[in-house]
């Protein structure tokens, strides 16, 4: 189970590295709203294709996406 954000392209690589480092930020604030560990999320880049969050388990995932509030995200 997880997300995809994209990643905006150009500008040598500086604006997908700041929009990344943002939503890690984001996901370390939700882990710690809802009480879940951030070692739970895997959380690595995917050339071409963006940012991806990579849940351990159904029940994270389940909470994350009811309540994401954050960039809108892509489900697989």
């Amino acid at each position: 189970m997880e997300v995809r954000f994209k990643l905006p392209a150009g500008g040598s690589g500086i604006p997908a590295n700041m929009k990344c480092s943002h939503l890690q930020g984001e996901l370390v604030l939700w882990c710690a709203r809802y009480h879940y560990l951030y070692q739970d999320v895997d959380v690595f880049r995917r050339p071409g294709k963006g940012l991806v969050f990579r849940f351990k388990n159904e029940d994270i995932y389940n909470t994350f996406r009811l309540t994401w509030d954050g960039n809108e995200y892509d489900r697989y």
